[in-house]
């Protein structure tokens, strides 16, 4: 068995949403290969969706305030499954 992903493409911008968190999301393919005697006998191509939550988060220290960010994955969705 062998699942690889590919063809990362990231929301070439993330939304500020009305909760104060920036949304996006993150579409990639992943290909699973099942193999037998080492000839391949089942084999597909998924494409998929994922939600991304980031949430800001301010974080006082001795200087002041610095910045730190949380990313959160959220829904998968299937779009597209072809066979290999």
């Amino acid at each position: 068995m062998e699942v690889t992903y590919t063809e990362f493409n990231y929301s070439p911008r993330f939304i500020l949403g009305s909760d104060g968190n920036y949304h996006g999301t993150i579409t990639f393919a992943q290909e699973y290969k099942a193999t037998l005697d080492g000839k391949m006998v089942y084999g597909d191509r998924t494409e998929k969706n994922v939600e991304v939550n980031c949430k800001k988060h301010q974080i006082a220290v001795e200087s002041g305030y610095t910045v730190s960010w949380e990313v959160l994955l959220g829904n998968i969705g299937v779009t597209q499954t072809d066979k290999l």
